[in-house]
């Protein structure tokens, strides 16, 4: 749908090249070019349009319509967005010198940083990029960095399953592009430590937590991620149809316990820059 803001923005694009091509006319005064200015009777034109209506050629197609991008429409315009309204935080660096901490989490925090990562997951698997779910925690950036076990070892397992997920996705082409995205340019998925290393991680992580206080509830999510990344490897092997599915219970089992403290977890998302574990612009020029 084209509405006025979006016309008035075409056309001072427009405006913008008629400039340039008027200021280059007499470079083409050799080849007999006719220029012409339309200026007038598009700017006419444009303003007849009404909400909803657009203006296209005869073969334009539905299948044109859903590839394209709507210009100056933030949503799907990744350029038009302009990081200078705020100072976003770009990058790790930038982050920790605001006071983002590496360490010395508490349960509740572990908690509310894991289950937003469980959310962005989600969020790929029903369409949206990597760069704007799963790698808008700044932590993801580099994970080497994360002192904490815990959340270092979640982190870790997060990657993988996303690397396990885009495998099985492209390798036997059970997707449509425009239903789930496996675009990830320039995305590090920490390829150097495999899904052994990973779960060992998480399995030291998970024995230091002890069975006390609040440490079962982040136990409860390392197990949750060690099951399912496990269960993902073992179902791209049809012979290990009867382990994937009883690592699939294992998880099923450790998400129940997951729901049941899904209200413990603190904001990760408040003001204070302490506890600012995500960035929807991290990555824009990557979107």
């Amino acid at each position: 749908a084209c509405t006025g803001a979006r016309v008035d923005a075409g056309a001072a694009a427009l405006g913008s090249c008629r400039h340039t091509h008027i200021t280059h006319m007499a470079e083409f005064k050799e080849f007999n070019v006719q220029w012409r200015d339309v200026w007038t009777p598009f700017k006419a034109a444009a303003a007849e349009l009404q909400l909803g209506e657009l203006a296209h050629r005869k073969r334009f197609t539905l299948h044109d319509a859903l590839s394209a991008s709507e210009l100056m429409e933030p949503r799907m315009d990744a350029g038009v967005t302009v990081l200078r309204d705020r100072d976003y935080i770009l990058s790790l660096e930038a982050s920790i010198k605001r006071g983002l901490r590496l360490s010395d989490f508490s349960a509740a925090e572990c908690v509310g940083i894991m289950d937003d990562l469980v959310a962005r997951l989600v969020g790929w698997a029903h369409g949206s990029t990597l760069a704007q779910t799963v790698f808008t925690c700044i932590y993801l950036q580099e994970i080497s960095c994360v002192a904490d076990p815990a959340l270092k070892a979640f982190c870790l397992l997060i990657l993988k399953i996303c690397e396990q997920f885009r495998n099985i996705a492209r390798l036997h082409s059970v997707f449509e592009e425009e239903d789930f995205s496996i675009n990830c340019t320039r995305l590090n998925f920490v390829e150097e430590i495999t899904e052994t290393d990973a779960l060992a991680t998480a399995a030291s992580a998970i024995a230091s937590l002890g069975k006390e206080g609040n440490g079962p509830k982040v136990a409860a999510r390392l197990a949750f991620a060690c099951a399912f990344l496990q269960a993902m490897r073992s179902a791209d092997n049809p012979q290990n149809a009867q382990k994937s599915e009883r690592l699939l219970l294992q998880a099923k089992t450790a998400g129940q316990e997951v729901l049941a403290s899904v209200d413990f977890g603190l904001p990760t998302e408040r003001e204070k820059a302490t506890a600012k574990a995500f960035e929807p612009f991290l990555n824009a020029q990557y979107q």
